[in-house]
């Protein structure tokens, strides 16, 4: 909220987190895109913030906690995958004691 300039409702902060982490936890949509970010701007708003920058940091706190995470989870299930080839083609080639 800061990058945006906008006052940060301290009061409500917590609650406005915390409140959309359990529709989140149910996964109603992949990753739950749009369940987060409508619930925690709604939120935003009902403590005080302006609808444009309760959306603009609701969509930069997104950005930032979900996106950006995105690379290092393909590159960690890449990584993984790669192992696991490797482990299996070692497991199943011919041993040279016969």
């Amino acid at each position: 909220m800061w990058a945006l300039g906008a006052g940060v409702p301290w009061r409500g902060l917590l609650l406005a987190y915390g409140l959309p982490q359990i529709p989140g936890s149910l996964r109603l949509t992949p990753g739950s895109l749009g369940v987060i970010e409508a619930s925690l701007s709604a939120l935003l708003v009902l403590y005080g913030l302006p609808p444009g920058s309760a959306i603009g940091a609701t969509l930069l706190y997104r950005a930032v906690s979900y996106w950006a995470l995105q690379p290092i989870g393909w590159a960690c299930w890449i990584g993984v995958m790669l192992h696991a080839d490797q482990s299996e083609t070692s497991d199943h080639s011919p041993s040279p004691h016969g």
